[in-house]
């Protein structure tokens, strides 16, 4: 501080303090504004992934009907030939 005081008074020494405080604390704000975001980002895509293996389930049902559909449509054209 005593190197400080040898080019600023003190006075602007706490106008700096105050300066730092006041950028400090914008900084608080813009993080915790990006944090609040991204955490709404994340559950916005947890939500869509959910969603997405909801529908592949369903696909997935539907690929074993339709199998199972193919292989008894099968088994009955082999018993008419």
């Amino acid at each position: 501080m005593d190197k400080l005081s040898k080019y600023l008074d003190k006075n602007e020494i706490s106008d700096v303090i105050s300066r730092l405080k006041s950028k400090v604390s914008d900084l608080e704000k813009v993080l915790a504004y990006t944090e609040s975001s991204c955490k709404k980002e994340v559950e916005n895509i947890m939500t869509t992934i959910a969603q997405l293996r909801g529908r592949l389930d369903v696909l997935n049902e539907l690929m074993q009907i339709i199998e199972m559909s193919e292989k008894e449509e099968s088994k009955e054209s082999d018993k008419e030939e």
